[in-house]
């Protein structure tokens, strides 16, 4: 079996410390969910990635991991928290853009594209708890693959 030698509070902690390898083990770790929660709100896969990216660009920017506190709530919290900002300034920042003077008319029918985005609260935290786990699930299974490739091909399976 693996020694996992860190929980991920350490990790939390390193990477808030500025450690930069623990920064890219704790993006490599929660990007999938935070992108895949993106492209739930009807974003485009490259748009997502641009709005994970930004996500991450301000836990580090903001040393948001130094003031991570486990007794304060859940690391998916923050995360989803952070998630939810960064895509209401990018529809606030896109209705900016078609209001905008000199901007070409838009019609009214090509808004529907947002409009599903238009409020990103009122969903769920649940669904985001669903990418997480099934992002944990597939770490751990890549970890088994990794150290004992017949059991972790097995396990895939």
């Amino acid at each position: 079996m693996t020694d996992f030698a860190t929980t991920l509070w350490s990790e939390v902690l390193q990477a808030g410390a500025g450690d930069a390898a623990a920064i890219d083990r704790f993006v490599r770790r929660y990007r999938a969910p935070v992108f895949r929660w993106f492209l739930g709100r009807g974003r485009q896969q490259a748009d997502a990635e641009d709005l994970a990216q930004e996500v991450f660009r301000r836990i580090v920017q903001q040393d948001i991991l130094v003031r991570a506190d486990r007794d304060k709530g859940r690391l998916r919290a923050l995360l989803v928290a952070i998630a939810r900002n960064v895509l209401r300034e990018d529809v606030r920042h896109r209705h900016a853009l078609k209001r905008s003077p000199g901007a070409a008319p838009v019609s009214l029918e090509d808004l529907g594209g947002d409009a599903a985005v238009s409020d990103p609260a009122p969903q769920s935290d649940g669904e985001f708890d669903r990418l997480w786990v099934a992002n944990l699930i597939e770490e751990a299974l890549l970890a088994v693959e990794e150290e004992d490739p017949e059991r972790g091909k097995a396990a895939l399976e």
